[in-house]
């Protein structure tokens, strides 16, 4: 007896495609359809581009993690198989404090899309600086460590 024609078309499925074939983020899951755990924030953005990117920065260990935002220049992105291979990479990256003024200069920052909570892109804007950074600018140009701490 031969194999009986059309039994491996069955296999596929209704719909055709790969038998057993994972669906992949970003493709109709997410906000309002099938809850995905991977939200792939860096998705769609380029190199070159300005964003802003809410991040969730632990601290040490046992303390409450803290919301930081950030905003740069792509100048490296990599989407990975898991989300903490996943980042993106900023230039002249920028600290926010709360009130949305330029808390420290980060320069060159890597953020992993595990802890990246939003990011949107934006036009670059002239950014007040914090009065914490004004007057550590204004003293000296040095950039130590940031051990002056907001209460």
């Amino acid at each position: 007896h031969g194999p009986r024609r059309g039994a491996a078309m069955s296999i596929a499925g209704p719909c055709g495609g790969q038998p057993g074939a994972i669906p992949r983020g970003g493709k109709g899951y997410g906000k309002g359809g099938f809850p995905s755990k991977r939200k792939m924030p860096l998705k769609g953005l380029r190199k070159g581009g300005y964003i802003l990117v809410a991040y969730r920065e632990k601290r040490a260990p046992g303390m409450i993690e803290e919301k930081v935002e950030y905003e740069g220049v792509i100048v490296d992105k990599r989407v990975g198989w898991d989300n903490r291979e996943s980042y993106v990479e900023l230039d002249d990256c920028l600290r926010l404090n709360a009130e949305g003024q330029v808390a420290a200069r980060e320069g060159r920052k890597r953020l992993f899309d595990a802890f990246i909570d939003e990011c949107e892109e934006v036009e670059k804007t002239e950014r007040q600086l914090s009065p914490e950074l004004a007057a550590a600018e204004g003293v000296s140009k040095s950039s130590g460590d940031s051990s002056t701490e907001a209460a």
